[in-house]
């Protein structure tokens, strides 16, 4: 469903959570002071070209790619981030650098910002070349925003590394925003060791079980309940739950898990009632992200994965001013528990445009995300826009281990910049005009920066419809 990083553009700052105070300037708001950021970025200018390593081309070689791998290290978990939902830069090096690292044995799992049966589905094509790609990668539950040319190579490739090699290579969902899929499965498996039980919860949840058959979504059905629907059927699913543990069938409790932990992640929309988002508390909004931490975290063992997901989800820490009021991110929460073990990959850009579609407040989220996904073409090559401050880096492209900054880069990267991240949805004449929701510290947000002066928009697989 992807509705969070479209209505969070920086996390829980959309919240109007305290934030640093700003300029003004005549044609927008200034995310920082100008004239501190005057004073300070010239030292972080120098550090930057001094460390940065550049690639040639979109697609990054072996050998660009290597020092790459020589950034990341011995991690045990690699998240791979993308700075829009809709643009080709993004998903085209991540693609090549989770290449890149299975060749060399880095990585043996690959972790989806995916739901549980779309992450399986993939899963089942590479490991046992189960299923078309073609359909898994347009009918599947795989999001519309990676129905692309970059996911499906990597889909296809993996397959073919399994094929050639011998060697598994597992793929995991781990989001949770399928609750009626996820029940259905789950009371399947159930049914297998318990009939009766299995019956008996179905009827009960039958009416989520529908949620989705009438053409409609789970949010939509979500929407139409009564405030207090949820609380019924959260007590069904853990019930359902327990019933699954007793059967000792991970997979259904597995399923029976990310159900619950969907009903939990969308508490707040039950009933429809026009609320006061802003008034809810910061964890709320992390729900989805902590439920991501826990699954990844189950699922991985020991195993060394690449995660797949926005760059807000794989970001390792957050600004003081924002981790104070509870919120964490899926990064966050994984670095918590293995510490070094974890790094981020994440993304920033000056000109070009990405894919997205058209919201703004007076439209229903349903509305919106009804809407084609389109390509706009916006920039971040305005003074205070971190694409702009890049830019003036040199190289077209380049990479850079903020990890390894000194002093002087610490205290620019402190200071706010608009960051250029937009989820599925854009409202072009609100763009970069709200520092409280657009803005955000380069440090210690970010591990490895990859930039890109110029966007594209992302590759659709595109194909005829069946006659």
């Amino acid at each position: 469903m992807q509705l969070r990083v479209a209505l969070l553009p920086l996390l829980v700052l959309a919240l109007g959570l305290a934030v640093p105070s700003v300029a003004k300037s005549q044609d927008r708001p200034e995310p920082s002071p100008a004239t501190l950021r005057a004073e300070l970025e010239p030292g972080a200018l120098k550090w930057i070209r001094d460390h940065l390593k550049p690639f040639a081309s979109d697609v990054p070689s072996s050998k660009e790619l290597a020092t790459l791998t020589e950034m990341i290290g011995e991690a045990k978990i690699v998240g791979f981030g993308e700075v829009t939902h809709g643009d080709h830069q993004s998903q085209l090096f991540k693609s090549h650098a989770i290449r890149e690292l299975v060749r060399q044995g880095a990585v043996s799992a690959l972790m989806l910002e995916v739901n549980r049966e779309a992450g399986a589905e993939v899963d089942a094509y590479i490991n046992q070349g189960k299923g078309d790609l073609t359909k898994i990668i347009l009918d599947s539950g795989v999001f519309s925003i990676w129905k692309t040319d970059d996911f499906a190579s990597l889909v296809g490739w993996l397959r073919g590394y399994v094929v050639r090699t011998g060697k598994p290579f597992r793929v995991f969902g781990i989001d949770c925003q399928d609750a009626s899929v996820d029940l259905q499965f789950a009371l399947e498996r159930l049914r297998r060791k318990d009939r009766k039980a299995a019956d008996r919860f179905t009827k009960e949840l039958q009416p989520l079980l529908d949620a989705e058959k009438d053409g409609s979504d789970l949010i939509t059905w979500i929407n139409g309940q009564k405030p207090e629907a949820f609380k019924l059927y959260e007590e069904i699913v853990s019930r359902l739950i327990e019933a699954a543990k007793k059967t000792k069938d991970p997979e259904a409790i597995y399923a029976a898990k990310v159900a619950r932990q969907c009903l939990l992640a969308y508490q707040y929309e039950f009933g429809g009632e026009a609320k006061d988002f802003s008034k809810l508390p910061a964890d709320y909004w992390s729900r989805r992200d902590v439920f991501m931490s826990e699954n990844l975290l189950e699922l991985n063992g020991s195993l060394r994965s690449a995660l797949w997901a926005h760059d807000m989800h794989v970001l390792g820490s957050l600004p003081d001013y924002v981790s104070q009021t509870g919120y964490q991110t899926l990064g966050m929460l994984i670095r918590k528990a293995i510490g070094k073990g974890y790094v981020s990959v994440t993304f920033a850009w000056t000109k070009g445009s990405f894919r997205a579609r058209l919201w703004d407040p007076s439209v229903s989220i349903v509305e919106a995300r009804s809407r084609p996904f389109e390509a706009y073409e916006v920039s971040c090559d305005k003074p205070g826009d971190l694409g702009e401050f890049l830019a003036r880096v040199g190289p077209e492209r380049f990479m850079v281990d903020f990890r390894k900054a000194d002093e002087a880069t610490h205290k620019w990267g402190a200071i706010p910049y608009y960051r250029g991240w937009c989820g599925w949805g854009l409202n072009p004449k609100e763009w970069l005009t709200r520092p409280g929701q657009e803005s955000s510290p380069t440090l210690p947000v970010t591990d490895i920066l990859v930039f890109y002066k110029a966007i594209s928009p992302s590759t659709v697989w595109q194909l005829p419809k069946k006659d």
